[in-house]
């Protein structure tokens, strides 16, 4: 097509279906048309990162003590965490598909409340993109008991599901039973060292054994995505106490 426009549209449809290599040729037409359809194909241009805290102390409504308590003791997600996750780069050919499907990767995880990401100027051929997040209290202390047939069964638990900023998360829970006493630890993270591997790794110390595992996954974490695989790795150690013949032999001494 001669039309700029239209070679612009067709270029960043085939960007979303997947296709690596375009050529755009001049077919012996002015160069000046050449330049036009290359200035059609947008790229990204610069990406703000805009990781707001939980609450927005610009608003009358959330402008309260405790609010601003939260938020200062909160760590606030790093901007380098959210642009791990996005799908695109500054340079790269501009596609609202890869756009969606970031907004989409960060809505996903726990630690953030809502995410958008858009573009929000156009300028030599670039296109300014602005992503925002809204982070969640992401401290989550626990504790429980009960009794029952004269038997007491407790537990207590915390986990920090943005460890840092980092996106981490890290559990330590504790229980207390008829049958047995835990103390399990666990660990994961969906970008390990900036990737999109996952880890989750979990160890588990118990009255009568010990817990062991390791999950490494990559995912199909977008529709572009070509391959996946995955590890895991589980050792479940259980010492069984055979109550029944322990008490009998107590009765014969």
């Amino acid at each position: 097509s001669d039309d700029p426009r239209k070679v612009g549209e067709t270029v960043r449809a085939l960007i979303d279906i997947g296709v690596a290599g375009i050529n755009l040729e001049d077919g012996g037409k002015s160069p000046d048309l050449l330049c036009a359809k290359i200035d059609a194909v947008r790229k990204s241009g610069e990406i703000f990162i805009n990781a707001e805290n939980i609450f927005d102390l610009e608003d009358p409504e959330e402008n309260k003590g405790l609010y601003r308590l939260a938020n200062r003791l909160h760590v606030r997600t790093r901007p380098d965490v959210i642009r791990r996750q996005l799908l695109f780069k500054s340079g790269d050919l501009y596609s609202q598909r890869l756009l969606d499907e970031s907004a989409r990767i960060l809505r996903s995880a726990r630690y953030l409340y809502d995410a958008s990401v858009r573009p929000i100027a156009y300028h030599d051929g670039k296109v300014d993109i602005a992503v925002t997040t809204r982070d969640v209290w992401t401290l989550n202390p626990g504790a429980s008991f009960s009794r029952r047939g004269g038997r007491n069964t407790s537990g207590v638990e915390i986990e920090e599901m943005n460890l840092l900023g980092t996106g981490a998360n890290l559990s330590i829970g504790r229980s207390s039973g008829v049958d047995r006493d835990s103390t399990l630890y666990e660990y994961k993270d969906r970008h390990l060292a900036g990737t999109w591997v996952s880890l989750e790794t979990a160890y588990g110390s118990n009255s009568d054994g010990a817990l062991r595992s390791l999950d490494v996954q990559r995912p199909f974490y977008s529709l572009g995505t070509r391959w996946a695989a995955g590890l895991s790795v589980l050792d479940d150690e259980r010492i069984r106490l055979l109550r029944a013949v322990a008490q009998h032999a107590r009765r014969g001494a």
